[in-house]
């Protein structure tokens, strides 16, 4: 079991831990991500939506890469170059 100590501790591990605290989110978040499921056929789950959610948003701020199609820099070479 992981300890907490503060507040914000102890949000981010119920977060993370999948028991998400009723004052975490208004509601307008709620229905946020329950419409999301809803748009999105194969999203069952509310941990698949904010997983989905989290992602995009990440990878579209540049903290996750995209994901790219291709040759890795480090296996190019004369065969390869286009």
């Amino acid at each position: 079991m992981v300890p907490v100590c503060h507040r914000a501790d102890r949000h981010i591990y119920n977060l993370l831990s999948g028991d998400i605290m009723s004052d975490l989110y208004d509601p307008r978040i709620e229905q946020a991500i329950q419409s999301f499921i809803t748009d999105h056929p194969g999203m069952h789950t509310r941990d698949q939506a904010i997983a989905a959610i989290l992602i995009n948003w990440f990878t579209n701020h540049g903290y996750l890469p995209h994901d790219q199609e291709g040759t890795r820099p480090e296996n190019l070479d004369a065969s390869n170059d286009d």
